[in-house]
This record gives C-alpha cells, structure tokens and sequence, in this order.
C-alpha cells in the first residue's frame, strides 16, 4: 500500500521565480525587436518615398521634354503607388505623414510658365526628415 502513493515532492518543475525570469527576458527582447522593427518599417517607407519622388521627377521632365503640350494629370506619365501618394488634385501629388503634407510634387502653372515643384516640410520630424535625410530636397524647375 505504501507503494501505491505517490510522491510529489521529488517532482521537477520551475519555480516561480525561474518563470518570472524568463518572462522578464522575453519581454526585454521583444522591446527591443519590436522598436528595431518600428525603426526598419519608417526607413524603408523613407526609401520608397524618396526613390518615387526621383522617378515622378524624372517622367515629368522627360514627359515635358519629349512633348510640346501642357500635362493634365501626373498619372497620365508616371505610375506610383496610391497607397503612398494621395492624387486628389490631378497637377498635385501629396505623401502625408500623420495627415499632414509631409512631400508635394507640383505642376504649377504661372502665366505662360509651368514649374514643377517638390516641396518638404521639414518641421514634422519622423518619416519627413528621414525622406529629407535620404536626400530628396526641395526642388523647382520651369518646365515651360
């Protein structure tokens, strides 16, 4: 019979202490990866927004160059990204960070004249210095 109960006391498991531990442990990684991800996310979206404003730069010019008339929408020349660009304005192209204008590439029509113009607002901090940083500046250029 005395064989027959089992004893409990030789039963290996963790303390608590041990499992508090490696929560602690996980949880100081996790920060860390997660902040590193955040980090990696913002310049990669930097890169991608600075590497759209060189090519919707660069067919906008070519566009004017190769032809004698006037360019009604941005998207007739150029293909981007709408998740990135909002195009409520067909001669305008806006990149928001926090809904605020952080990149505006810009026809703008002055007279006779026509500029194309690039436009970063340098106070919002975060996603625009990280485009700016990139090297994407402002920029003006009489297309006409």
């Amino acid at each position: 019979m005395i064989k027959m109960i089992k004893n409990y006391n030789n039963k290996k498991a963790f303390t608590m202490i041990e499992i508090v531990f490696v929560i602690v442990i996980i949880a100081l990684l996790a920060s860390v990866g997660i902040r590193k991800f955040i980090i990696s996310k913002d310049e990669a979206k930097a890169s991608t927004i600075a590497k759209d404003v060189v090519t919707i730069r660069d067919s906008i010019m070519t566009y004017y160059y190769a032809n004698d008339d006037s360019l009604s929408k941005i998207s007739k020349v150029v293909q981007y990204n709408k998740n990135n660009w909002n195009d409520t304005n067909p001669t305008k192209l806006v990149f928001e960070a926090h809904s605020k204008e952080c990149v505006s590439i810009a026809i703008v029509k002055s007279g006779h004249s026509e500029n194309l113009e690039i436009n970063i607002d340098e106070n919002l901090g975060g996603l625009c210095d990280r485009v700016k940083n990139i090297g994407v500046a402002d920029f003006k250029y009489e297309l006409r």
